[in-house]
């Protein structure tokens, strides 16, 4: 199973390229990726490709996050996971670095792209069409290699209990206690029970998700404690 968020980069973009090239997280920048850049001077070409956009807006470029689930996957697939993901999700029209980080207890990807695209010089439109249509890439690149997919409106079931489709303070309960990896079980509740009305706002599902932490982990401490 992957999970994927993204924010905005409005300054310091340099200093996050230079964050997810760290030799150290990416295998002596073997799992590096560039997509019509250049790594080491992406935010110069990034800049150059901004100047001639109408609009030049507010965000230097955005940064997606690709999760996987512990023992999941390989740092190589997991990289061409992200590759095929990045490529299907910007549609070739945008600049990108995609770097596959091994550090960590769970591999993950980093994707930092322009925000302006190099082809017609629009932006990135992030709504909760784009949010579905990423997760159902995400989705479907996931069954094709054999990892596990969580259906968001699948009914879920155990020999004893049926789940209502619509999420419940009690469905969060079960479905945390019953989970074999509570961060990206939580992760997957938060971006799945949120109101739509949240994609409508200026932020990003990575904050949304974030702010609510505190409230999953109590939920989490007393699913911890059911039978």
């Amino acid at each position: 199973m992957a999970i994927t968020t993204n924010h905005t980069i409005d300054t310091t973009l340099r200093k996050a390229i230079d964050y997810i090239l760290n030799p150290d997280k990416t295998d002596a920048k073997l799992l590096v990726h560039a997509y019509a850049c250049t790594p080491e001077i992406a935010d110069i070409e990034f800049d150059c490709t901004r100047e001639h956009a109408y609009n030049k807006g507010e965000h230097l470029a955005r940064h997606i996050i690709q999760a996987f689930s512990p023992g999941e996957t390989t740092p190589e697939q997991a990289h061409e996971i992200g590759k095929r993901f990045a490529d299907e999700l910007l549609g070739g029209k945008f600049e990108y670095i995609l770097t596959t980080h091994i550090d960590k207890g769970h591999i993950h990807n980093h994707i930092i792209c322009n925000d302006v695209s190099f082809v017609d010089y629009k932006h990135i439109h992030i709504n909760e069409k784009w949010y579905n249509h990423s997760r159902r890439i995400n989705d479907r690149l996931c069954k094709e290699y054999g990892l596990s997919v969580v259906e968001p409106n699948a009914e879920r079931k155990n020999k004893n209990t049926k789940y209502e489709n619509k999420p419940t303070c009690s469905h969060w309960m079960l479905s945390l206690h019953h989970s074999s990896s509570f961060p990206f079980s939580c992760m997957f509740i938060m971006s799945s029970c949120v109101p739509d009305k949240t994609t409508r706002t200026t932020r990003t599902w990575s904050c949304v998700i974030f702010r609510l932490m505190p409230a999953v982990f109590s939920l989490w401490a007393i699913a911890s404690s059911l039978p």
